[in-house]
């Protein structure tokens, strides 16, 4: 369960909803204007009668973040924000004030400066884990596209990519694993740590997994495509015997 199911209060330093609301423009009010159409309403299924209705929480959500980061919170805003802010608000119907909550707690969940240079670790570090784990089908030849990858799955917190259901149960997971088990409501608030993004690598590594067969044939087919292109020209200077 999420943090708007238990009755939790905000995290430390972070101001009501209603206050935050209440403020004028953030400085980053136009690029907010153009995030809330990035923010895969249609894959939520957001239908065209509630759109607006829906745009106008999720404008009030991340508006409200931007004056909350300022306020000493580990995250500045992110284009990325606005696609976890969507799901939430499909969570609990479309109520800003209960989103909110959870998506501050969410963030809170994050080592400090995840969205600027911070996520870049974990994308490193699921190279080099998978790498590691499956050495036969995490060649040197997909580092790259595997970084391009999961930057979006990191930095999304996997909203666009697991189902609505699956994100609530990661995100709440990821907000418990910064919290003493002994823990809730009022204290919990006082002593979360970021430790979310663990819960994060380990969802990383199970879709690679299940992604292995694909990857298993991606591997072969550029390791034929390689041999064909070897003429017997080349051949001397890849250390292959040749015949006359």
């Amino acid at each position: 369960m999420l943090p708007h199911d238990c009755g939790w209060p905000l995290p430390p330093t972070v101001p009501t909803f209603a206050s935050l609301d209440a403020r004028d423009l953030p400085p980053d009010a136009d690029q907010i204007e153009k995030d809330l159409h990035r923010a895969g309403r249609l894959e939520l299924g957001v239908a065209d009668a509630d759109v607006e209705a829906h745009y106008a929480a999720l404008r009030s959500i991340l508006r409200a973040w931007c004056w909350a980061s300022t306020a000493g919170t580990r995250q500045s805003y992110s284009q990325a924000m606005s696609r976890v802010g969507a799901t939430l608000l499909v969570a609990v119907e479309n109520d800003a004030e209960r989103a909110f909550l959870s998506f501050a707690w969410l963030m809170r969940s994050l080592p400090r400066n995840y969205y600027d240079t911070g996520y870049l670790v974990d994308v490193r570090a699921l190279r080099l884990l998978a790498a590691w784990r499956w050495p036969e089908s995490i060649v040197p030849a997909l580092y790259e596209p595997l970084e391009m990858v999961s930057s979006t799955w990191f930095l999304s917190l996997w909203a666009g990519v697991l189902p609505q259901e699956c994100c609530v149960a990661v995100w709440a997971q990821m907000i418990r694993d910064g919290l003493d088990d002994s823990e809730e409501g009022d204290q919990a608030a006082a002593r979360a740590a970021p430790a979310g993004a663990d819960t994060s690598l380990r969802v990383g590594l199970l879709l690679l997994e299940a992604a292995r067969p694909r990857l298993d044939e991606a591997v072969v087919t550029d390791r034929e495509e390689a041999d064909a292109n070897v003429s017997t020209e080349d051949a001397p200077a890849f250390g292959v015997a040749t015949y006359t």
